[in-house]
């Protein structure tokens, strides 16, 4: 799996095999082993992240969300993309090689 390179529509992307998942109060916490960190999410991310348990492109995951939640699907797409760019930079997810757009 790679850290580096653009996110796009196409990238594939999953839960990092090393990392620590609890709910709280409906949040999730997570945390990298790898790096000792670990993130708290608020109701959407923690919503995104639940779903990055299945691996998925980043557009099947933004089509899930628009389907779900009231917003703008541009606005969906680019948080996405920018919450996934995070999550990547914590090693927190698995994105796969030549899976960008």
């Amino acid at each position: 799996m790679q850290r580096t390179g653009q996110i796009g529509p196409g990238t594939r992307v999953k839960w990092h095999a090393d990392q620590l998942t609890a709910e709280i109060d409906g949040q999730m916490v997570v945390m990298g082993l790898l790096q000792g960190k670990y993130v708290g999410f608020d109701g959407v991310a923690s919503e995104i992240w639940r779903r990055l348990e299945r691996p998925q492109t980043v557009s099947e995951l933004c089509d899930g969300l628009v389907r779900d939640f009231d917003g703008d699907g541009a606005v969906i797409a680019q948080d996405t993309i920018d919450l996934i760019s995070r999550l990547r930079e914590y090693g927190l997810i698995d994105i796969e090689a030549g899976g960008a757009e």
